[in-house]
């Protein structure tokens, strides 16, 4: 009997080429199964696209052509895409500059206007983006497109009910219409991956905030609202496109995209105490440079340590071999998530002024927020969501103790929040590196 393979179909031959790197050290069919599942692919898929019954039938082809003898790349110098990490940061920056040109606007509108939309915005971005990943891998960016502009247009729906409830002034209804808008273009351009183009539009954005700082206010009123008009057009543009097939998430997608969403409003919260409680509502204070620095520090390093990941699979033969390089790397990670503790309890050590505590908390706030984003990578929202919750909660705890007791009240709120801070990082950074050392997670 020949125990020659069989000829591997072209579609599954061009899929085991793409994961070679995430199956190749793989021990059985299920395990890889568990991969293309991660991945996006279905029994649905599997049948569509490639021709298996199940997922479980491809998975044993994938694993019996990775395992065919090629020839392993040689190592080569690792590169980070540092370009593409700032776009992104200047999206994120985009809502930032639009505040502080619209801080008159601001000042005296009600919660629903401001924090309260931007904890619920925060949170229904995280989870809508996780909802629209997956469907970009089985019905392709345009589908993804359709998807968040569904998902942001119920809950444009559901506010405007909300502010009409309220009674809510003409100026809530636009500045709530401009937080959505940004919300909604970000988590368009990430997940359709048209970071570059909506990047462009946004400088209008900027432009229109620099002419309502500079005391034109109707006029930078009017250009904004249509430059933001003009980057909700760019963002949503592939949504006009064709996509592949609908695509119909299970209950368990849900479910995690519920998770990634309580992860994002509790670093909303954490945002609004620790940033915007000495500044107000009207415009974040300098405080907030350490949060924008660290988004693509926290990027970079991010795929850094997947890069390094995918090199162990790629290079390793055995098991023993790729869990010594996973540890080594997730130390190498791990360190580099203790430099925002190590600053944060210098800080501790010298702030003597409410802004000094305000700063040491925010860069506190920073590693915190890249130790969300690498629990949840890794399969542990519950922990991220514990992390932000527990610490949102203690510090609105202290504050009304604070508040109850004493009469110089900023200063030790400010204080209390920073050493609320401190206390829970170490425990949440050998959790993280403890995640980051099990092979599982990657998965």
């Amino acid at each position: 009997m020949s125990t020659e393979l069989a000829p591997v179909p072209p579609p599954a031959a061009l899929l085991a080429a793409q994961m070679r790197a995430r199956v190749g050290w793989a021990a059985d069919t299920d395990e890889v199964a568990a991969i293309l599942e991660s991945t996006g692919i279905n029994d649905r898929v599997a049948s569509r696209d490639y021709g298996h019954a199940s997922v479980f039938t491809l998975a044993g082809q994938v694993l019996a052509t990775v395992g065919r003898p090629d020839p392993a790349p040689a190592p080569g110098r690792l590169r980070l895409p540092v370009i593409s990490a700032m776009v992104r940061t200047g999206l994120y920056l985009t809502p930032t500059v639009a505040a502080i040109g619209a801080a008159p606007l601001l000042a005296a509108l009600p919660w629903y206007a401001t924090t309260g939309l931007l904890v619920v915005g925060w949170g229904a971005s995280q989870s809508l983006a996780y909802l629209g990943y997956c469907a970009a891998n089985e019905g392709g960016r345009s589908s993804a497109a359709r998807k968040l502009a569904l998902g942001f247009g119920a809950l444009a729906a559901a506010w405007a009910t909300l502010l009409a409830i309220s009674g809510a002034s003409l100026t809530s209804y636009l500045v709530s219409a401009a937080q959505l808008i940004l919300f909604a273009t970000s988590t368009a351009a990430l997940v359709t991956g048209t970071e570059r183009r909506t990047l462009a539009a946004a400088v209008a954005c900027w432009i229109a905030a620099g002419a309502m700082i500079a005391g034109a206010g109707r006029v930078g009123v009017a250009a904004l609202a249509i430059s933001l008009t003009a980057l909700l057009v760019v963002a949503y543009l592939p949504a006009w496109g064709r996509g592949r097939s609908p695509w119909r998430p299970d209950l368990r997608r849900y479910a995690t995209a519920a998770g990634h969403g309580v992860v994002g409003a509790g670093q909303a919260v954490l945002f609004v105490l620790v940033v915007l409680q000495t500044a107000g509502t009207a415009a974040p204070a300098m405080s907030s440079v350490p949060l924008l620095v660290a988004i693509p520090l926290t990027e970079l390093m991010l795929l850094w340590h997947q890069r390094r990941v995918a090199d162990g699979r790629a290079q390793l033969a055995d098991r023993a071999s790729f869990r010594r390089h996973l540890r080594q790397v997730g130390r190498g990670t791990g360190l580099a998530l203790a430099l925002p503790l190590l600053a944060g309890a210098a800080g501790a050590i010298w702030a003597s002024s409410p802004a000094g505590w305000a700063l040491t908390s925010s860069i506190l706030l920073a590693g915190i927020n890249a130790i969300c984003l690498v629990l949840v990578a890794h399969r542990q929202p519950v922990s991220a969501a514990v992390l932000v919750w527990s610490a949102g909660a203690l510090i609105v705890l202290t504050a009304l103790v604070v508040s109850a007791l004493l009469t110089d009240t900023p200063v030790a709120i400010a204080k209390a929040s920073a050493l609320i801070l401190l206390c829970l990082y170490p425990p949440a950074l050998l959790e993280t590196v403890s995640a980051m050392k099990d092979p599982r997670s990657y998965q």
